[in-house]
Order: C-alpha cells, then sequence, then structure tokens
C-alpha cells in the first residue's frame, strides 16, 4: 500500500509537469507537511479517529491560481492495509485566483476510505466544494478572513439519499505570535442535512527552521470545540504531534 501510495504522488507530479510550460515550471511550487498526531480531527470539527495517525499534505502550487492537493491519513496501528477509518487519502484539484475584493477556491475532492485504492467502494465520496473569502490585516501579526464555503458530498456508488450538503458561514483568525508560533482559529455555524451547529477550531503550530526549506514543528497542537449543539455530536477534541514541513 505504501508504495501504491508513492507511485500515485509520483504520477501526479509527472502529469502536472507535463501541462506546464517551460516560462511557467518557474511558478510552480510544492509544499511537504507531514505529522504524527495523537488522533484525526476533521476539518469540520469532528474526531475522525481516536487513535495516533500520520498524516500528510503535498500542495502543489500552479501558475493561474490552480492547484493539486494530495492529502493522506495513516492509522499507525494497523497501518494502511487495514480497513480503520484512520485511513483516507483525498485527492483534490482547484482554482484559488486571488482579486482585489478577495479570493475564490474551487475545485473537486475524491476521498478514499478506509479501503484505501478499491476505488468506488461504500465509503469513497466525491466532493465539489465552493468558497468566497476575504482577507484584512487587524493588527499587529493579525489576519481576519471571514468566509462562505459550500460542499455538496456524494456516495462515489451515486447513492442520493447518502448525500450530504454542508454550508459554512464563518471567520478564520490568524495570530503570528513570534515567528516561529502561529496560532490559528476558526469559528463558523454549519449547516447542512447531517452536520448543522456552530464549530470552534483552534490550531498552535510552532515551526522551527532547519534549513531555508525545511522546518521542524513541534509542537502540533489541534483542538475541537462545538460552541453548540452538532447534529453529528461532536464533542471536544484535543490532538497533539509533531512533524515537518519541506518546500522545494
Amino acid at each position: 500500500m505504501k508504495k501504491l501510495f508513492l507511485c500515485t504522488v509520483v504520477v501526479m507530479v509527472v502529469l502536472t509537469a507535463s501541462f506546464i510550460s517551460a516560462e511557467e515550471k518557474d511558478k510552480v511550487s510544492v509544499s511537504v507537511t507531514s505529522l504524527v498526531l495523537s488522533k484525526y480531527i476533521g476539518s469540520a470539527g469532528n474526531l475522525g479517529y481516536d487513535r495516533p495517525v500520520w498524516q500528510t499534505d503535498i500542495f502543489i502550487s500552479l501558475p493561474k491560481g490552480f492547484y493539486i492537493d494530495l492529502w493522506h491519513s495513516g492509522d499507525l496501528r494497523h497501518g494502511l492495509g487495514s480497513q480503520e477509518y484512520g485511513n483516507e487519502i483525498d485527492y483534490a484539484v482547484g482554482w484559488a485566483p486571488i482579486f482585489k475584493w478577495g479570493q475564490i477556491d474551487a475545485g473537486v475532492v475524491f476521498i478514499d476510505e478506509p479501503n484505501l485504492f478499491r476505488f468506488r467502494s461504500q465509503e469513497d465520496y466525491l466532493m465539489p466544494f465552493a468558497e468566497v473569502r476575504r482577507t484584512f490585516d487587524v493588527g499587529k501579526g493579525h489576519t481576519l478572513s471571514p468566509y462562505f464555503r459550500a460542499e455538496l458530498i456524494l456516495p462515489v456508488k451515486m447513492d442520493w439519499e447518502g448525500r450530504d450538503d454542508r454550508y459554512y458561514f464563518g471567520t478564520r483568525h490568524q495570530f503570528k505570535v513570534a515567528p516561529w508560533l502561529t496560532l490559528n482559529n476558526n469559528l463558523a455555524i454549519v449547516h447542512g442535512r447531517v452536520n448543522e451547529g456552530v464549530i470552534g477550531k483552534y490550531d498552535l503550530f510552532a515551526n522551527w527552521p532547519i534549513t531555508k526549506k525545511v522546518s521542524l514543528i513541534a509542537p502540533a497542537i489541534k483542538t475541537a470545540l462545538p460552541l453548540a449543539s452538532v447534529a453529528e455530536g461532536h464533542h471536544s477534541e484535543v490532538a497533539v504531534g509533531a512533524g515537518v514541513t519541506i518546500n522545494f
């Protein structure tokens, strides 16, 4: 399974490079962040898996605002070959141009879990999404980004009754406490067929440069705090860990 995951990464990078002209290749950047965390907390504040996981994000920034994002989560106890929900790979392509008035982020994600590389399984989903946001500098080291985001989660087997739509009205706050310490907050009202309520997410990352392109992340703390009743039954969660970021 690990070899297949690495082959997938290589194929995506090669295909990307083949469609980019020589003049634009200097505008391409790749960022790899890999973390070991005590548990998997999802982007919507949900508990994805209550055991240690290894999570890696490979983000390829392309010319004209396009990007490819490959995100992986692996169950450290049972490995990628298991059917635990700590195992997941998200394949995303998107477009996030910046305008004078703000930014758009639109794309589609294929969510492969937990039987990895067995596409069209019962648990696999396709998720088109669109987001509009604007970022403001509100003080020394502080930025505030109000946003609206819509997601449509469709089972790959096209079971329309199993779909979920989610709408987020919220704001993200980033505080650069020090050159090496960043606090990220996300407060949002969520409305959907399955998930509904008010969520809060708070992440603290300490980045220690090792070289110009490599940084150690220690500690990495992720928290989720439902501020009102959430239909999926979310609870307060905390995940701690450490990792590394490499920029190419």
